[in-house]
């Protein structure tokens, strides 16, 4: 877990908020009323989702809107965890949003379930035990797909894909394979979204 959130927000106006594209699988529990989610590729269509949604590695940004008033969980994820938990090749969520309940059925009461409880300690503890029950039983990550993330994450995206097949004593096309299937992209591009991440942390700082 890279976080978990939860979130209140009104506003006297609609809000229209723009989604970066990031490292983080996001997976958004949300209360009624429903977030609409615009298409990244055509600004005029937009879906909701009740029960929830995941959304996956995406280099464009994504618009959101609510009509002044949202709550919900927000959980953010590492690609090698998103892999367990959603027990699905990353691939298949890469540049899009997709229902929660769509992925996980057994628990398309959970979003329910939190509206209910009292407090936000005991819904951080439901999702919390949530993400503990899909990895009971989940396969272990691709060990060279973790080293390779931990050595892309350690120069902050400056590696070269011939470089990292290299040090991994693998061809460039079981890497890509590999990381289609354990992160959702390939590492080019994981290593774009990486200095993508540092820039806005940078410009963030005022650095």
């Amino acid at each position: 877990i890279r976080e978990l959130q939860g979130y209140s927000e009104r506003s006297s106006t609609p809000v229209l908020r723009r989604e970066f594209g990031g490292t983080r699988i996001v997976v958004i529990l949300e209360f009624e009323p429903h977030l609409r989610v615009y298409d990244s590729a055509d600004a005029q269509r937009f879906q909701s989702f009740p029960g929830g949604f995941v959304g996956g590695l995406d280099e464009r940004s994504t618009l959101t809107e609510h009509a002044g008033v949202q709550a919900g969980i927000q959980l953010n994820l590492h690609p090698l965890g998103a892999r367990r938990v959603l027990g699905l090749p990353l691939s298949e969520l890469r540049g899009q949003c997709v229902s929660f309940v769509d992925l996980v059925p057994s628990e398309r009461h959970l979003t329910q379930e939190l509206t209910e409880l009292p407090s936000w300690e005991a819904r951080f503890a439901r999702v919390e035990r949530f993400v503990l029950e899909r990895l009971h039983n989940a396969p272990e990550v691709d060990a060279s797909v973790r080293w390779a993330l931990d050595r892309l994450g350690a120069v902050s995206g400056q590696l070269s894909v011939e470089q990292l097949a290299r040090e991994l004593g693998y061809s460039h096309k079981h890497v890509i394979a590999r990381f289609h299937d354990q992160v959702g992209v390939p590492p080019k591009l994981w290593a774009r979204l990486l200095r993508f991440e540092r820039l806005r942390t940078e410009l963030q700082r005022g650095t």
